[in-house]
């Protein structure tokens, strides 16, 4: 368990320092550096090729967490697990290729007002290539306990080359078709790392024992990772089907403003990220053992933590965003609303804890999956209404209410079958704190500093929110006290060399 709490907080650390260069990116950077057309090109091929990188995969990076522990012996090689992933992604991968390459004039005549998509749409085949494999690799990674390279390279590798070569492109050292070639490149350079990785592990094994497969239950295997595959796309998509159709209904200076606030809205829900990259293996194991007592316990606790910390993210977001959106460079302030709107519902999805993780690692992820498409589809139907009629705004509350709905249906399911209820006085409370705190800030006095006016902003909103959290024992002294000695000794601070 310490090396799992270890990673963890390697995890946690890697995520916030590779948010902190994406959003030095992606907010200050890449607006000041790159035209909005430019920008919003980066964003829409990302997007695309995410889905794409989603599809082909399908779905066996949920089979991994569910099945590997069956596979797993360390002396034959895990029985050739790795090689097994490897076809099965492979023949995906040329599936979709063929299907896109067909529907390609299709999709392109749908872009006519981002020509610069059109133009280097062939980009998305190598970089949906690169996506795909390093998602299968990476869960190969988490499930031999070895996360924190796999998420060095996404989180903080992929934006600090991204960082150099939109450096490169501003001071005019290389092209703007070089620099999409050296986007595109550094997804692969990424599949190699992780390869090179993986052999440093002597992890990379791919000869399958067919016998030890033919003695598994396939049928279930099958139905398991056909209805995960639907699931991984369709949560991938309802996070990018909006940049897509902001895309195809705008031109590519909304999609970059748009990406821009989602991005910054969406910086609330890092913390549920990281948690469920390490409980989703636990929550995986407890259901196989038919331990829900652990289940509800670690449910319950999630809901919790995560609410108080994304409570108090979104605080500091509002109170705050009038000051910050004069950073960003004036062409992209009407994101402000956007931002907003989606940070928001990044906050719902914190409160309602891991709810993802325990139906779809339960014997309910068929229900899990058609509740996610009809998520999805209500997604597409909600931006393809707004979109034309309040533009990007439009899209955010659409996406918004798609998510919104989707985790309160998951909450009403976990109700239903499991007999789960994991709110009580104590959420209520967090939550009566967290809208004391904002409407405490309308009264805060107007400074025309910006710098003084955040600081004092985010002094004063601290302390209330501290204050209102332990007046109502929500969280007591000995909690925040031992809270900071376990961060002291994980980090290895104040503590003696042996």
């Amino acid at each position: 368990m310490g090396s799992i709490k270890k990673q963890g907080l390697a995890n946690t650390v890697i995520s916030y320092v590779g948010t902190f260069i994406g959003f030095l990116n992606l907010v200050i950077l890449q607006p000041f550096m790159l035209s909005p057309q430019e920008l919003g090109l980066t964003r829409i091929l990302y997007s695309f090729t995410i889905l794409v990188g989603t599809v082909f995969p399908i779905g066996l990076n949920f089979l991994t967490i569910k099945f590997f522990p069956t596979f797993k012996n360390k002396e034959n090689g895990h029985n050739g697990y790795l090689g097994l992933l490897l076809i099965v992604a492979f023949v995906g991968y040329f599936i979709a290729f063929f299907s896109i390459l067909l529907l390609k004039s299709a999709i392109v005549s749908k872009y006519h007002d981002s020509p610069l998509f059109v133009e280097y749409f062939n980009y998305v085949f190598p970089i949906s290539f690169c996506v795909g494999f390093v998602s299968i690799i990476s869960g190969y990674c988490n499930a031999l306990f070895k996360s924190s390279i796999p998420s060095f390279l996404n989180e903080i590798y992929l934006r600090l080359f991204a960082t150099i070569i939109v450096v490169l492109y501003f001071l005019k050292i290389i092209s703007f078709d070089v620099f999409v070639f050296l986007y595109s490149f550094s997804y692969a350079l990424q599949l190699i790392f992780l390869l090179l990785y993986v052999f440093y592990l002597r992890q990379f094994h791919l000869k399958i024992n067919f016998s030890f497969f033919q003695k598994q239950n396939k049928k279930e295997i099958i139905t398991y990772t056909a209805f995960l595959a639907v699931g991984s796309l369709a949560s991938i998509g309802i996070r990018n089907i909006d940049i897509m159709l902001v895309g195809s209904y705008l031109d590519l200076h909304y999609v970059a403003i748009y990406t821009l606030g989602m991005t910054i809205g969406s910086l609330i829900e890092i913390p549920i990220n990281s948690l469920g990259r390490i409980a989703d293996a636990k929550i995986s194991d407890a259901i196989q053992r038919n331990d829900w007592d652990m289940v509800c316990s670690v449910y319950k606790k999630s809901i919790e933590k995560l609410t108080l910390f994304g409570g108090f993210l979104l605080i500091m977001l509002y109170v705050n965003i009038n000051d910050a959106i004069t950073f960003i460079n004036a062409q992209y302030a009407t994101s402000k609303n956007v931002i907003l709107i989606i940070s928001f519902s990044a906050f719902v999805n914190m409160a309602t804890g891991l709810n993802t993780s325990i139906i779809y690692y339960s014997h309910k992820y068929i229900l899990g999956t058609l509740l996610l498409l009809g998520t999805i589809l209500v997604s597409i139907f909600l931006n393809v209404i707004l979109i034309p009629l309040y533009g990007i705004e439009g899209a955010a509350w659409a996406t918004s209410i798609a998510m919104i709905l989707y985790n309160v249906a998951k909450f009403f399911l976990i109700k239903k079958y499991f007999k789960m209820q994991p709110y009580n006085a104590s959420f209520l409370k967090i939550i009566g704190s967290i809208f004391s705190c904002l409407l405490f800030s309308l009264f805060f006095p107007k400074i025309d500093n910006k710098y003084i006016s955040m600081i004092l902003n985010s002094v004063f909103t601290s302390i209330t929110y501290l204050s209102l959290l332990l007046v109502f024992k929500i969280i007591t002294t000995q909690q925040i006290k031992k809270e900071s000695e376990n961060l002291k000794k994980y980090m290895g601070i104040g503590t003696k060399s042996s």
